[in-house]
């Protein structure tokens, strides 16, 4: 099977690319909402001053938002291109749920964390020597 492969410090970056997605999803709706609301505080020049303004972050957020959902992507194709289920829900509950080792292993009926964690880093070694 041919698909990239990434890192462990690649993988460690989804749960906070997820958080970053939706912090500027927040942050764009609170800018479009802000630019509704203009018309009550300033003359209309200067609303469309400052719409204008807002659009260009919108814009911007909107280019960083893509960013982070391409890597998103990158990350959750290569978990999901794992050939083995058992090593492919590893990964998923570890990276795209956040869970800890421990909470990992709970949910697949193992009891020690070191399991998950060795079989886990094992899969990684063995794709980085090829």
């Amino acid at each position: 099977m041919s698909y990239n492969i990434v890192t462990k410090e690649e993988l460690s970056q989804l749960s906070c690319l997820n958080k970053e997605i939706k912090g500027i999803s927040e942050r764009i709706a609170g800018l479009k909402y802000k630019i509704k609301t203009l018309k009550y505080n300033f003359t209309k020049k200067e609303c469309e001053e400052m719409e204008k303004e807002i659009e260009n972050l919108v814009d911007f957020l909107f280019i960083r938002q893509k960013k982070c959902i391409d890597e998103q992507k990158k990350l959750e194709t290569f978990i999901e291109k794992i050939p083995y289920p058992d090593l492919r829900n590893i990964f998923a509950l570890r990276y795209i749920n956040g869970l800890c080792w421990q909470q990992v292993a709970f949910s697949i009926g193992e009891y020690d964390e070191s399991y998950v964690r060795k079989k886990h880093n094992a899969y990684l070694k063995k794709l980085s020597l090829k």
